[in-house]
């Protein structure tokens, strides 16, 4: 009998269940998992370094493609590049005791984004716009969303362990999607100062990182202890002295990660332009520029697009169409008691300044708290009657009804429009606000000529379906480049009052209205055809994929002036040397010397009135437009009439300083 019952007894514990805890350290290798601590710090560095990335990644090629060629296809590519990594780690079980070199190599290619990471960006540019962002993306950001997708999956998996050994794949992608939601949810929670300020910051905390999990304490690190290779022990030493390296020299030297305004580093004496100011914010940079001698113009950039400009000696605006706006006082309605407007977008308040000294009280909406400080401390903007700094969209959403006579709504920056303060919803909120005989002025960067006019064509069909009266003007008699468009909409029909005081016939400012008012060519046709336009709404908005088109046209420009002005041999080395500069000077070129630059008529003649028989033509410039000098854009001999018009765009020549 004992036999028999020692017998049963083995084939009970033969058949008995592994209990889990037992299954799990059988079926789970110890150097796939984290301890508690390391998942808690994987976990938060990942969750900071992916915030940063989608939230500023793209402003580093911003100041030089605009927001649309920045993120285009940006936040498909980096999710793509995440969930590989993490694919790649899970699948191939990927070891704890690695996670240390991924985070080395985090530390690496975060701090060398600003030393050869802007030098290849300037190579990078002979790409295009399309394809040169995403080749400097793919050298760092990219690398990076790969590598912190790498790590995650040791996360998951330490994470799905945690919970039960049962179904680790479905919980370890769980672990991923609510990081994923933890970025979109309390991201600002990581916020830091500027960009550089918190790639330099990300990549201190990622060398650290790399430290602890391969040296630190029993608790922390992410293997049990075993003698690593030589190899080993030098590649993390080396990415440790490298990332610490460029670090240093990246806060000391690289003048874009300067604050303020560093005259060694920014105001080369070679350089015939001088940063005034410069700050980055959330919104990307805002810098005040200024070249003294030939032209003695001050400008205000903002990313990738100048909002704004003044000549020094007489405080006009350098864009004479920067006027049309405050030509809504000029339009016929009933005048009760005082008049308001509202200004959604300030630029450098060349409208807001106008409507001021005229006595309307003028409230200004805009979201870039430096840009108002950079208008009243260096454009001479007085104080407006109340300012609101925040967005457009939420202002008109919750103004009073019936509170303004006039709206002024001018938002172009970097390349483009936000656009949701074009949409049927937000127009109709306009309406309200305005008071029934009320005035929009509306201003949008676009052509009138195709294929840019299908932009133009859905934001004229859209303005018509809420106010039926529309008048569209534009800065000179040439259709086939960017201009601005400005758009005048009221429930009335619009005409021009009678007896208007005329200001000094030497003055921009008059100058542009008088050729706003009598000049038939600067008036743009707003007919199109129905049939190719759709009215645009919050749900349906075609404006983010039609603005790739003028955004196309507008780099072009830039790539025009930057041959004008440089040749093609010095190109790039000039190029590397503005980039570190952080004030784009091809940019500024670009929108200098472009068409929808200075005001040609304004530059060189004080009046032309070339429009019909019936109108007196005065050809003579102004003593005003005189001093200011030539506009480098403009023909070599002021006094010669101007051509018509060529159909086929003029070819490209190299200029020197003395030539057109």
């Amino acid at each position: 009998m004992s036999n028999r019952k020692q017998r049963k007894e083995q084939v009970d514990t033969k058949i008995k269940p592994t209990p889990p805890a037992e299954r799990r350290a059988v079926q789970v290798d110890p150097e796939l998992l984290l301890s508690n601590t390391s998942l808690a710090l994987v976990t938060l560095v990942n969750l900071a370094t992916l915030t940063f990335i989608s939230r500023r990644g793209a402003s580093y090629t911003e100041p030089l493609y605009g927001n649309i060629f920045s993120r285009h296809l940006y936040n498909e590519v980096t999710l793509s590049c995440l969930v590989g990594g993490f694919a790649l780690g899970y699948f191939s079980k990927f070891k704890g005791s690695s996670i240390p070199y991924c985070y080395s190599l985090i530390g690496v290619l975060l701090s060398c984004t600003y030393t050869p990471g802007l030098l290849l960006l300037s190579e990078a540019d002979t790409l295009g716009p399309w394809i040169a962002p995403h080749v400097y993306q793919a050298f760092f950001v990219y690398p990076i969303c790969f590598l912190v997708g790498l790590t995650s999956s040791s996360g998951g998996r330490t994470f799905a362990h945690l919970l039960s050994p049962s179904m680790e794949m479905f919980k370890s992608i769980l672990y991923l999607w609510g990081v994923l939601i933890l970025i979109n949810k309390w991201g600002d929670l990581f916020r830091f100062d500027t960009t550089c300020d918190r790639t330099l910051l990300l990549a201190s905390i990622s060398t650290f990182l790399s430290l602890v999990l391969k040296w630190g304490p029993s608790n922390i690190a992410t293997a049990p202890k075993k003698p690593a290779s030589l190899m080993k022990k030098g590649l993390l030493l080396a990415g440790t002295i490298l990332a610490i390296s460029s670090i240093y020299y990246t806060n000391s030297y690289v003048a874009q990660c300067q604050r303020g305004v560093s005259e060694t580093l920014h105001n080369r004496p070679e350089s015939e332009w001088s940063i005034v100011a410069r700050e980055e914010n959330n919104f990307g940079w805002v810098s005040v520029v200024e070249e003294p001698k030939d032209r003695n113009i001050r400008v205000m950039k903002a990313g990738h697009s100048l909002i704004g400009g003044i000549y020094l000696n007489t405080n006009e605006s350098i864009f004479g169409s920067f006027y049309f706006m405050e030509a809504a006082l000029d339009l016929k309605r009933p005048q009760s008691g005082q008049e308001k407007a509202l200004q959604i977008g300030l630029g450098i308040g060349v409208s807001a300044s106008s409507l001021l000294q005229k006595g309307v009280e003028v409230d200004v909406v805009e979201i870039n708290p430096t840009v108002y400080q950079y208008a009243r401390n260096y454009f001479q903007l007085p104080t407006p009657t109340q300012v609101y700094l925040q967005d457009g969209r939420g202002f008109i959403e919750t103004a009073p009804t019936g509170h303004y006579d006039y709206v002024l709504h001018d938002v172009f920056t970097g390349g483009s429009v936000p656009p949701s303060l074009f949409t049927q919803e937000a127009l109709l909120h306009i309406k309200r606000i305005l008071k029934p005989d009320g005035i929009l002025a509306l201003n949008f960067v676009g052509s009138p000529s195709a294929p840019g006019n299908l932009t133009m064509a859905h934001i004229t069909h859209t303005l018509k379906q809420v106010f039926p009266e529309i008048l569209c003007f534009t800065e000179g008699e040439e259709r086939h480049t960017l201009h601005n468009l400005v758009y005048f909409g009221s429930q009335y029909p619009l005409r021009w009052r009678k007896n208007i005081q005329e200001d000094d016939p030497i003055n921009m400012r008059a100058e542009m209205m008088s050729q706003l008012r009598y000049n038939p060519r600067w008036k743009v046709d707003t007919t199109y055809d129905s049939n190719f336009v759709s009215i645009i709404t919050d749900r349906s908005n075609p404006l983010p994929n039609l603005q790739t088109t003028s955004s196309w046209e507008h780099w072009k420009a830039c790539l025009l002036c930057r041959t004008k002005h440089h040749s093609y041999t010095r190109a790039a080395a000039h190029f590397r040397r503005v980039l570190l500069k952080q004030a784009s000077i091809p940019t500024l070129c670009c929108w200098i010397c472009s068409n929808q630059g200075i005001s040609r008529a304004a530059s060189n003649r004080s009046i032309e009135y070339l429009w019909s028989d019936s109108m007196p033509v005065k050809a003579t410039p102004s003593k005003r437009v005189r001093d200011r000098g030539t506009h480098p854009c403009a023909p070599s001999d002021v006094s010669a009439p101007m051509k018509p018009v060529s159909q086929t765009p003029p070819p490209m020549r190299t200029l020197n300083k003395n030539s057109a």
